[in-house]
């Protein structure tokens, strides 16, 4: 029997970005014989029979987690293990994510010292498949489409 990881995050939306890392999390478990199910809401029946959840990768802290009340008390009870991925430190921190980066297992912050896993791969098939390839597609890292002096992560940076 292998080992079942949910997945949490903005993936099957259309974004680059993530598409890239759900192929690099993907490259990375699944040779290892890791089953990762990706999912954009979190109840008790979805946890039911998975070994642990990755919330990640991106600028996911922000934002309060798609996730029941219920399935939020399995998470901070620590029958599953949490485990942070490739997430953005440059943005406030939502309280649930508060609460859940304190019991995690892991937490994997992206910065530029350490690229997130996506950059490190070649862009698949699938990610392309739906683009107008005459067009060609433009890569650009989350520093570069800061839009004023004024965003959080532009301080961040500045002040590395």
């Amino acid at each position: 029997m292998s080992l079942v990881i949910l997945v949490y995050g903005w993936y099957g939306r259309g974004n680059v970005g993530d598409e890239l890392m759900k192929h690099a999390l993907q490259k990375m478990f699944c040779q290892q014989g890791i089953e990762l199910r990706f999912n954009s809401k979190l109840t008790p029946v979805v946890l039911s029979d998975v070994n642990g959840v990755i919330f990640g990768g991106g600028s996911i802290l922000d934002g309060v987690p798609n996730l029941t009340n219920d399935a939020l008390q399995i998470l901070l009870s620590k029958k599953i293990p949490v485990f942070y991925i490739g997430i953005g430190s440059e943005t406030a921190v939502h309280p649930v994510h508060q609460q859940l980066l304190k019991v995690a297992a892991l937490v994997q912050y992206r910065d530029r010292d350490m690229p997130d896993l996506a950059y490190s791969l070649n862009v698949p098939n699938s990610v392309l498949s739906n683009r107008d390839h005459s067009k060609g597609i433009l890569f650009v890292p989350n520093v570069e489409v800061v839009p004023t002096h004024l965003s959080p992560h532009w301080m961040h940076a500045a002040w590395d």
